[in-house]
């Protein structure tokens, strides 16, 4: 993509995840957006055609990170969990702004991209329904909980989140 294109498009992002932590998504007008990016209303629809079109384009790219973060690091399972958490305690904000934008609909997003990923890497063995609801427990163990935390009603110890959320999902002591 253009680096003109991309640095518009990450002003435009970037301004909907500031207002949204500052003020939330009630109320909020795309005019709000435009005028805290600085750019003009037509250029906002060369790239977005409403704020529910940013929100998913910020989906889109904490998905890919989040997908970064599974593919790259080893598969011990704290450390798959550690990397995704740090990139959470990293985008907070980023992952506050979209949660309360629309949390159902980054779930089933995240859902979607991340079960065929976590059939891949996590090896469970045994009867197909127990290892279909073992894989969604470690999904919604994980999201629950960084949910939680990512929304402030979570205890969990930002300067070591990984030991903190694997002995919340049961993967350490």
């Amino acid at each position: 993509m253009d680096r003109r294109l991309r640095k518009t498009e990450d002003a435009i992002q970037n301004a909907l995840i500031d207002l949204v932590s500052k003020n939330g998504y009630e109320g909020l007008k795309m005019i709000d957006v435009i005028e805290k990016a600085d750019v003009n209303k037509s250029t906002f629809y060369l790239h977005y055609q409403s704020l529910l079109g940013v929100a998913s384009a910020i989906e889109d790219k904490l998905i890919a990170r989040i997908l970064d973060v599974l593919h790259d690091e080893p598969m011990a399972g704290e450390t798959v969990i550690g990397g995704v958490v740090n990139l959470v305690v990293r985008e907070r904000k980023t992952f506050r702004a979209i949660l309360n934008i629309s949390e159902g609909h980054f779930y089933r997003k995240l859902e979607n991209n991340l079960m065929p990923v976590i059939n891949e890497l996590v090896p469970f063995k045994g009867d197909k329904e127990a290892v279909l609801y073992a894989k969604a427990s470690v999904f919604g163990s994980i999201f629950g909980v960084t949910r939680a935390f990512v929304l402030g009603s979570s205890r969990l110890d930002s300067k070591k989140p990984e030991s903190e959320l694997s002995k919340i999902i049961g993967l350490s002591d």
